[in-house]
């Protein structure tokens, strides 16, 4: 029997959410392509509550890590200070949560992506069409950016 007995049902629970939230994740990028806002909607409820289920899955496995004695170490770190089979199953558990996690945030990055595009697309659409005049957007640190102010190009407003 192995100390970590207690400790490997708490990774596999990880493992299993992190698969249910890539399959969410998918779909959710699915939902972004086809432009359906409110199935989006209704999946950004869905993913906090996630959060919420996810939060809760990371502090049960901090408390059973803890009280194995290994307040602050990594799986590698717990790997490192095991032997035989005990470390072979933690560097597993980490390397399979490792690319479910970074799988994860692939599609996040790709799902932020298509949505920073459409966003940029629509502000020019807006800009172009003369409706919007000092028109105020925000950069990425949340600046406001003035560098549309004034502008108005329609072929309504332009002297022919």
């Amino acid at each position: 029997m192995s100390k970590f007995d207690v400790f490997y049902p708490v990774l596999d629970e990880c493992l299993v959410f992190y698969g249910n939230m890539l399959d969410f994740e998918n779909n959710k990028y699915d939902v972004i392509v086809q432009k359906d806002i409110p199935q989006l909607e209704a999946m950004l409820k869905t993913e906090q509550a996630m959060i919420m289920q996810s939060n809760a899955l990371e502090r049960h496995r901090i408390e059973i890590q803890n009280n194995l004695g290994y307040d602050g170490y990594t799986l590698l770190e717990m790997a490192e200070q095991s032997d035989g089979e005990d470390c072979e199953k933690l560097k597993g558990y980490r390397e399979r949560l490792l690319k479910a996690l970074y799988e994860i945030k692939s599609i996040n990055s790709k799902s932020m992506e298509l949505i920073e595009t459409r966003l940029r697309t629509s502000e020019k659409r807006l800009e172009y069409s003369g409706y919007v005049q000092d028109m105020h957007t925000y950069d990425g640190t949340g600046t406001v950016s003035e560098n549309n102010a004034g502008i108005n190009k329609s072929l309504i407003t332009k002297s022919v």
